[in-house]
């Protein structure tokens, strides 16, 4: 779990300003990454597994208002991947 906490300030860190206003094109998804962050502390894996769903799919329909270059994105694409491997390698998801 430290690896977490590391991992989701490293993302956090790169999180530009202006993707908490709600107007955003980023909100929603920052959105699903924090929920994912919460639900993987308090082991709600179904929970997980529902919104690293949700933020892919929100990456897919969004892809020409999303900068995939920008850090945040980089960084919790990687994030996503890595909680997604766990969660199927550790076969936490029903």
């Amino acid at each position: 779990m430290e690896d977490v906490n590391k991992n989701i300030k490293l993302i956090n860190s790169c999180l530009p300003q202006y993707a908490l206003r709600r107007n955003s094109a980023y909100y929603e998804y920052v959105c699903y990454i924090n929920n994912i962050y919460t639900f993987l502390i308090c082991g709600l894996y179904d929970e997980v597994d529902l919104f690293i769903n949700r933020a892919n799919k929100y990456l897919e329909k969004n892809q020409k208002m999303i900068d995939f270059e920008n850090q945040y994105i980089i960084s919790s694409k990687e994030f996503l991947n890595r909680i997604r491997d766990y969660l199927d390698n550790n076969d936490l998801v029903k």
